[in-house]
């Protein structure tokens, strides 16, 4: 099985071409399942900022990450946690515009919130702060 260990370790992604990317987990612990290897087969859809991503140059360069052999970017993650929306949004259309990271069929209501407040027929904001829009703002589309 798989633990969470106290030892550094760093979680890199492998950028092809098309902008798709695989994950890379380079642990201290070699024994490393072939799902984060550095040839790790399987990739994914992300959205870029502009759609751009690092792409590997004739001279070389991969604009900050690894070439690799294959021609594809091995580059350094970072995880930021930070809030998309700064003020509650008016509707789900506007949800949905905005965040691309959710969960399907969901009941929020077992979990303990501050506020919970109803801002349309098909959206529901919960909050643990004062004011909602933090990193921890839950929005429920329906």
């Amino acid at each position: 099985g798989y633990h969470w260990k106290k030892t550094p370790c760093k979680t890199q992604v492998k950028v092809r071409s098309d902008g798709q990317i695989s994950i890379v987990h380079a642990p201290t612990d070699r024994r490393l399942s072939r799902n984060v290897r550095e040839d790790n087969p399987n990739y994914f859809h992300v959205y870029w900022a502009s759609n751009q991503f690092p792409i590997s140059t004739s001279e070389g360069g991969c604009g900050g990450c690894t070439t690799l052999s294959t021609g594809e970017c091995l580059c350094n993650s970072l995880v930021e946690e930070r809030s998309v929306l700064t003020s509650a949004p008016s509707s789900a259309k506007e949800v949905l515009e905005h965040l691309f990271i959710g969960v399907g069929q969901q009941s929020f209501d077992d979990m303990v919130f501050k506020t919970s407040t109803q801002i349309s027929t098909d959206l529901k904001v919960h909050f643990n702060g004062d004011t909602c829009c933090d990193a921890g703002t839950i929005f429920e589309v329906t």
